[in-house]
């Protein structure tokens, strides 16, 4: 009897005990201990960098002028003051030149910026800014100026830092937007081939997006003032092969958004008469239509169509994704090296506004 009665005793110890240590558990909070450093569960998303964009502004008024300038700032000392420079140089510079001019007008002379940002995965923050300066004339000028700014390596990135190294990217896009002007018929062939030719200075206004780099034209550039600003937007899948893996990957996979693709053929890519394409679509405004699924055009540099074909449902047209076949047979012009070809969506809306397109550079053989 004595003996259950020690380990009835040792029995209601350990249960009193283990009553103590839930309690505890219970009613003390564990946040507040030191973590471990190397914690698996440490957040390493790079939108914790970001704070909420704070709008700041430089205004000012005269007799003579208006000045209205509005620059953000969010909280990374390299990019804020790369931001805020840019912005009182634009000030400065403005009243340097209205002091300089002699002229008398009936309107007051002003400056004005505004701007716009975009984010894309977390790691790359751009920012477009909109300046009008009115100095005298007939009109104001308007002009673009873009920051991308790379929030894992903490740098400003230039154009060429987006795409992979020895790849001569500035004729791929040059040659997308060209045809894209051409098909859109803003201006003649001698603007664009100078606006939108292959310089580096005609592409410095770009920002990146979810799915595309995007790159502003400002009047006179590519076309006339009346014309306004002219936009290209180039989706990552028309250049997937030349953009930079350690900033347009995870995974090791091109981030993209697409409604077509091809099996084989990739930009820059040597073709022959007569050249079979394959492919599917899946969706994003690519869609079948009565055993299509869009058509597709080979063009010259200059815009002319060398042949065109359908894109015909080589699967249920019905249920995506939807599988195509089309063959173009063509002649090459004397001389003519290197084309386009242009898809074009099925689009029963008949609406312009569902209208789109895949543009592709290729090589004559």
């Amino acid at each position: 009897m004595k003996k259950s009665g020690k380990k009835l005793t040792g029995i209601l110890i350990i249960s009193l005990i283990m009553v103590v240590v839930f309690g505890l558990i219970y009613f003390y909070d564990f946040s507040d201990l030191p973590q471990d450093k190397n914690s698996p569960i440490e957040n390493t998303d790079i939108s914790d960098k970001v704070g909420d964009i704070q709008n700041k502004q430089i205004q000012g008024e005269s007799t003579d002028f208006i000045i209205e300038v509005n620059y953000p700032k969010i909280g990374i000392n390299y990019i804020d003051e790369e931001i805020q420079s840019f912005a009182e140089n634009n000030v400065q510079s403005f009243k340097d030149l209205i002091s300089s001019n002699q002229s008398t007008i009936d309107n007051k002379y002003s400056l004005n910026i505004e701007y716009l940002s975009q984010k894309y995965s977390n790691r790359l923050l751009s920012f477009k800014f909109m300046i009008s300066e009115y100095t005298g004339g007939v009109h104001s000028n308007f002009t673009d100026a873009t920051f991308v700014f790379d929030l894992v390596d903490n740098k400003k990135l230039s154009l060429e830092d987006l795409f992979v190294e020895n790849v001569d990217y500035l004729k791929k896009i040059s040659n997308i937007a060209i045809t894209q002007f051409k098909i859109a018929n803003i201006s003649d062939e001698n603007w664009l081939n100078e606006g939108a030719g292959q310089k580096l200075e005609n592409y410095k206004n770009f920002i990146v997006s979810d799915n595309s780099i995007i790159f502003y034209f400002p009047p006179y550039q590519v076309a006339s003032y009346a014309a306004g600003e002219q936009i290209v937007e180039i989706p990552f899948s028309q250049i997937r092969n030349i953009l930079n893996p350690e900033i347009f990957s995870y995974d090791n996979q091109v981030v993209v958004e697409e409604g077509i693709s091809l099996d084989s053929l990739k930009s820059g890519d040597k073709i022959s008469s007569p050249v079979k394409i394959t492919g599917k679509i899946n969706g994003n405004g690519w869609i079948g239509f009565e055993g299509q699924v869009g058509r597709v055009e080979l063009l010259n540099p200059q815009g002319n169509p060398l042949a065109v074909s359908s894109l015909s449902a080589i699967t249920d047209w019905t249920q995506l994704p939807v599988r195509f076949s089309a063959t173009l047979t063509f002649i090459v012009p004397q001389g003519v090296t290197s084309g386009n070809l242009v898809f074009y969506n099925e689009n029963p809306s008949g609406s312009s506004n569902n209208d789109l397109q895949f543009i592709l550079p290729i090589i004559f053989k």
